[in-house]
């Protein structure tokens, strides 16, 4: 179980772990749920992961399509032009803070 450090890091986080799941490869709202809960040891549940997605799209970070395949039609999401601009800028922050911590260890 994960620690409620951890737990509070990543929710900080969630909005990155997911522009960086979605790059690798267009992904629908459950899918990213079930592989954020088995790559990084916590459950993030519908609640918090679809707002997020909604809040990423109105931000024009990802756009969604209809997925008519399946039985049942999902809602896949891919990166934007925007939203790869701001994963980069993501990674460097992310980079950024790293460096810091290193520095005061």
């Amino acid at each position: 179980m994960a620690s409620q450090f951890y737990r509070k890091m990543l929710s900080g986080m969630l909005p990155k772990i997911a522009l960086e799941e979605i790059s690798s490869q267009p992904i629908h709202g459950y899918a990213l749920i079930v592989l954020v809960r088995r790559k990084y040891h916590i459950y993030f549940g519908p609640s918090t992961v679809f707002p997020l997605l909604n809040q990423l799209a109105k931000d024009g970070l990802i756009e969604s399509t209809w997925e008519l395949k399946n039985v049942r039609p999902r809602k896949v999401y891919h990166l934007t032009a925007k939203g790869k601009v701001a994963l980069e800028n993501f990674r460097f922050e992310m980079m950024e803070v790293e460096r810091a911590f290193v520095r005061t260890v």
